[in-house]
């Protein structure tokens, strides 16, 4: 068994791969007596295989694994798992913003005896939006999984490949690595880091796309939301039986309604509201069940480099 596997996934990484990779092998040999570094390419549409190809060629410890479509960022990581060897895992981002002179310092910290270690930016370096949907993100997590540990989940992450072990039949497309690593171990760590501005390529989590992963990543985590669904329609229907009942009695005590157009059209459109917000996150959870059910693959390797299997 190699004593670190580091796993990149890739997607339009093609500015910034060589010079990861260049970095990256540097801290590698002077602070690990083996090692193994992972690129799962995620179908990109620049030439970030063939700069991944041209590594592989003169460096047999990197390994390089195209997806025959894009999975996502966390299919792409758990494909790395799949496939690596080492009794460490790293995992870390393709743009350069995760410094792979911060490896050393969480190596060391998850020695301390714990499972896995979140290195946690000192300071966040990303765009407003996606700042916002990570603090929420983390902070519903942290809410349903009734553990603090979950507001410093981060790509930027280390554990030990015994917990793999426990995960590693899950064949699921709407996979979670932190979810996994939750469902695995108590035992996590953090670790404040240097985090660098994004300097070249552009990120491809856009509003929509941060959007749904929060939500799918709430989802995977608990059912949770289903029942605070159940509370807040059990509230407005008390709002509405209130409502009735102040009706009733202005009309047999004084022969009229509440009047007004626009107290109406408020009331139906508040309920209608809360109607289909809880109809559609019941269909989320039913399409999660049945992507299951229909047992797609995670992941589907076209073409892998440097790795016999």
């Amino acid at each position: 068994m190699l004593d670190i596997s580091v796993i990149i996934p890739v997607y339009n990484g093609s500015k910034t791969i060589e010079k990861l990779y260049q970095e990256l092998s540097k801290i590698l040999k002077k602070n690990s007596k083996s090692y193994e570094i992972l690129f799962v390419d995620d179908s990109s549409k620049d030439k970030s295989f063939n700069i991944i190809s041209d590594i592989c060629k003169k460096d047999k410890s990197v390994t390089g694994i195209l997806l025959s479509k894009n999975y996502g960022q966390h299919n792409a990581v758990y494909c790395g798992f799949q496939n690596s060897k080492g009794k460490y895992i790293i995992t870390m981002d393709d743009d350069l913003q995760h410094p792979p002179q911060e490896i050393p310092k969480i190596i060391k910290h998850l020695k301390k005896g714990y499972d896995v270690v979140y290195a946690i930016p000192k300071i966040h370096r990303h765009s407003l939006i996606r700042n916002f949907f990570s603090k929420l993100t983390k902070s519903i997590i942290s809410l349903m999984m009734q553990n603090e540990n979950a507001k410093n989940i981060n790509s930027f992450r280390i554990f030990k490949s015994s917990l793999f072990e426990q995960f590693r039949g899950i064949n699921n497309p709407n996979i979670n690595i932190d979810s996994l690593l939750f469902w695995t171990t108590n035992n996590f760590g953090s670790i404040k880091v240097n985090h660098k501005k994004r300097k070249l390529g552009k990120s491809g989590y856009t509003f929509f796309r941060l959007f749904f992963h929060t939500l799918n990543l709430v989802t995977s985590f608990s059912a949770l939301p289903l029942k605070i669904t159940t509370y807040v329609g059990a509230l407005f229907s008390l709002f509405g039986f209130v409502l009735l009942i102040r009706i009733l009695f202005l009309y047999f005590m004084y022969g009229s309604v509440v009047k007004g157009f626009y107290f109406i059209a408020t009331i139906i459109i508040i309920f209608s509201g809360v109607q289909l917000i809880t109809l559609g996150l019941i269909g989320e959870y039913i399409s999660l069940i049945y992507s299951k059910t229909l047992s797609k693959p995670s992941f589907t390797i076209l073409k892998k480099l440097n790795r016999k299997k």
